[in-house]
């Protein structure tokens, strides 16, 4: 399984989640977006990879506890995969009829586990995720969505869950991919003074000085001046006063960590600086992108539909030419009298006909074309 030496971060990500690990109670939400449907005109979007990250972070809980019981609520095994040198510590509880979300979560607040982890945050379970960590639970959840820091604890209330129990959030942990630069056509570039003035003064702890990159061209990258994607994060860890949790800086923000990873020449430091109008471009890209295929969807919903009532009309029409079959076959076997079998024909015609139907059907070819018994008899 993957762990946090499997991939390029930087430095201060080992520090903090550490940091994080050692806490005994309180919600951690991971997040990121991890669209199910991504515009053609992404520009270098890619997953967050929040899942891993995810469950890097469940087995370094579980780690710093080594004996410690976790619980993990969950529709699907798949959504967390447990290790298997934590087996034994680690139970699965099913969301699954008659078991809701809220009644699994409320289960393993009476057990009362060392670790309780939810595989998504929602409306039905970000009230009960904050409820058990009120309790001094250790909660791990994750969360998907674009926001990062203080504007998940925003997020957390639009799920509508109460302010009172914001306290119980103590990390958010956000993870992005951005797309990097190509290695082979990459050129010096040279920022702005202004911009590096900003960039200072946002940012006055970090050195700025070095040689920047932007993006060249080449086949192999297909002119675009990206190859691959690296692991951005923001780190936030709320304070102990809940009001100042919403408008509270992280410890590591993500635009100071793409700003890191500018200046080692991972990525343009055109990146830090459009950040938040590509972040919002983006955003708009992925909703837009989704209501099209949801229209889409619908669409050949509706298709399908017609089809099977289509083919359901037809279905009912033969069942019910089959049936009159039937009973005219049994009549010509019962019945010796012509006017007797005559009558019937009519009366079998008179049941099966169908609104607007055509003059010439299958009982037209069966039947006389007058019912002499319906007229008073056959003529003289």
């Amino acid at each position: 399984m993957l762990d946090l030496k499997d991939f390029y971060h930087l430095p201060q990500v080992d520090t903090l989640v550490e940091q994080l690990a050692s806490e005994s109670s309180g919600l951690v939400v991971v997040a990121g977006l991890d669209p199910l449907v991504t515009p053609a005109d992404a520009n270098g979007f890619a997953p967050s990879g929040r899942a891993a990250i995810f469950r890097i972070l469940m087995r370094q809980i579980m780690a710093a506890r080594q004996q410690g019981r976790a619980v993990v609520v969950s529709e699907s095994r798949d959504a967390v995969r447990i290790p298997h040198q934590l087996k034994r510590q680690i139970e699965w509880a099913a969301v699954e009829p008659p078991f809701s979300y809220a009644g699994r979560i409320a289960q393993a607040m009476v057990r009362r586990p060392d670790l309780l982890v939810i595989d998504r945050l929602d409306e039905g379970t970000a009230t009960a995720a904050l409820e058990a960590a009120h309790l001094k639970l250790r909660v791990l959840a994750q969360l998907d969505t674009v926001f990062s820091g203080a504007g998940v604890a925003r997020h957390l209330l639009d799920l509508g869950a109460p302010r009172g129990l914001l306290e119980g959030l103590r990390w958010v942990v956000t993870v992005q991919r951005v797309a990097t630069l190509c290695q082979r056509c990459k050129q010096p570039d040279q920022p702005d003074p202004a911009r590096l003035e900003d960039l200072r003064c946002r940012y006055p702890s970090l050195p700025l000085e070095g040689t920047y990159f932007r993006a060249g061209g080449c086949a192999v990258c297909r002119g675009s001046g990206r190859e691959g994607n690296v692991a951005a994060f923001d780190f936030f860890r709320a304070a102990d006063d809940p009001a100042a949790l919403l408008d509270q800086p992280s410890l590591l923000p993500l635009e100071e960590y793409i700003l890191q990873l500018a200046a080692l020449g991972h990525v343009p430091l055109d990146d830090v600086i459009g950040f938040e109008r590509n972040q919002l471009r983006r955003t708009y890209s992925l909703l837009t992108a989704s209501e099209r295929a949801l229209a889409e969807a619908n669409a050949a919903l509706q298709r399908k539909l017609a089809q099977l009532e289509a083919a359901n009309q037809v279905l009912q029409q033969r069942t019910e030419a089959l049936i009159s079959l039937q009973d005219i076959g049994h009549t010509l076997v019962t019945l010796t009298g012509l006017d007797e079998l005559a009558s019937r024909v009519c009366r079998t015609r008179a049941t099966y006909a169908a609104p607007n139907e055509p003059s010439s059907t299958f009982y037209d070819l069966i039947a006389p074309p007058r019912c002499w018994p319906c007229v008073g008899g056959a003529p003289s």
